[in-house]
């Protein structure tokens, strides 16, 4: 696993943190939820680029996890 790979749940969980105490400190915290949309949509955009979409295709083949995963 490379660096960025070993360091992203640390960034993310630093991030929440920072979110927390700028929230509660400073007037960020009266934001409007859509800018923490936005900005959450931002971090499912960058977080799901190192999807390889090669190998999305192959994971429908899993047959005893697909059953469970399309039952509606």
């Amino acid at each position: 696993m490379d660096l960025m790979g070993r360091g992203q749940p640390i960034l993310i969980m630093a991030a929440a943190i920072i979110g927390i105490v700028l929230g509660d400190v400073t007037p960020l915290g009266a934001a409007p939820s859509t800018a923490v949309e936005i900005f959450l949509m931002m971090l499912l955009f960058v977080l799901f680029l190192s999807v390889d979409l090669r190998k999305v295709s192959g994971s429908f083949a899993n047959i005893r996890f697909t059953p469970k995963f399309c039952a509606c």
